[in-house]
């Protein structure tokens, strides 16, 4: 069995997967114009520190000051053109493709999440099935390296489907109970920068308190195939076509 296969069949196993960037140069020019945004940010608001990587960003910050950067670096990912097509490569596109066809729509703004040290705003238990369709995909990608201390944990495929079918079953009222055991069983997955965490919307995620000593910076998008079942999200505020194969460009001609 080739590498490609053993990499789908454990997707469909666990409904997730990591994969390597083949050429970073996407990435690489993206956190350096981010980087250099936080520094011109720091210098504007009279600090003397400077950062040298983004899990720094706690330094010279506040809660409240790292919350106004955020916002600031969001504006700037998403008045760059193309952000979203330069967080992938071919090799983790044409992965993509063999998951969801060569049809694909692509999320319009990229997510920035940004975790201090100690931060306890840390992401709960959750979803993003159904508001977001059981047919996409969620791509993750950390700009620092993320260990068990600091990345997300998942409830691999069988573990969702699962609860999925008690929460149905009882109607959600024992979900606190239900959040805490599928947060005890659910595996970290450390991330390093260079690298992506592909999963399916239906399993359950989340973040615990960020326990290292760093701060984890990380973006978030989704992808779907065109003619794929949608979700709640307002198809053309939220996606914009990215690929499109001959035989849907040929028929097009015809609308």
């Amino acid at each position: 069995m080739s590498d490609i296969q053993e990499i789908r069949k454990d997707f469909l196993r666990c409904g997730y997967l990591k994969l390597a960037y083949e050429n970073s140069a996407g990435i690489d020019a993206l956190r350096f114009l981010l980087a250099k945004e936080a520094n011109d940010y720091l210098r504007k608001q009279g600090s003397a520190e400077r950062i040298y990587s983004l899990d720094e960003l706690h330094l010279g910050t506040n809660e409240n000051s790292l919350n106004d950067l955020r916002m600031q670096l969001i504006t700037t990912l998403n008045q760059k053109e193309n952000t979203n097509i330069s967080l992938l490569d071919n090799s983790i596109l044409g992965h993509l493709k063999s998951m969801l066809g060569k049809d694909l729509l692509i999320q319009k703004h990229v997510n920035l999440v940004v975790q201090r040290p100690d931060d306890s705003d840390n992401s709960e238990t959750h979803r993003d099935f159904p508001g977001n369709s059981a047919f996409e995909l969620v791509v993750w990608v950390p700009l620092v390296d993320c260990d068990e201390k600091m990345s997300l944990y998942l409830a691999d495929l069988e573990l969702s489907l699962f609860y999925t079918k008690h929460l149905r079953h009882t109607n959600g009222k024992d979900w606190s109970q239900i959040k805490s055991e599928i947060e005890m069983k659910s595996t970290a997955v450390p991330v390093k920068y260079g690298e992506v965490l592909i999963f399916m919307t239906p399993l359950f995620h989340g973040s615990k308190i960020n326990r290292s000593e760093r701060t984890r910076v990380s973006l978030n998008f989704r992808v779907k195939g065109l003619f794929s079942p949608a979700g709640h999200k307002d198809s053309y505020d939220f996606w914009t076509v990215y690929s499109l194969s001959p035989f849907t460009k040929a028929c097009l001609e015809f609308l």
